[in-house]
């Protein structure tokens, strides 16, 4: 059970494969989720080295107690 007090977090997790494309998209939805007046040190980066890894870092990350459960 979530108490009153944590904070729920967003996990971004991205490829590393054409870097320069994926941050753009990075800085966009950063930007998305400030205008919905969600602050930015609210999310987790992790970084994949392509995107076939990224379904196994959110599986893992779904498990683990690094995050909150969404």
């Amino acid at each position: 059970m979530e108490s009153s007090t944590t904070t729920k977090r967003i996990a971004f997790v991205q490829a590393c494969w054409h870097r320069e494309i994926v941050d753009q998209g990075r800085d966009a939805f950063v930007a998305e989720i400030g205008r919905h007046a969600m602050s930015a040190d609210r999310i987790d980066f992790y970084e994949v080295p392509g995107s076939l890894e990224i379904p196994l870092q959110a599986q893992l990350l779904r498990t683990s107690d690094t995050i909150s459960r969404f």
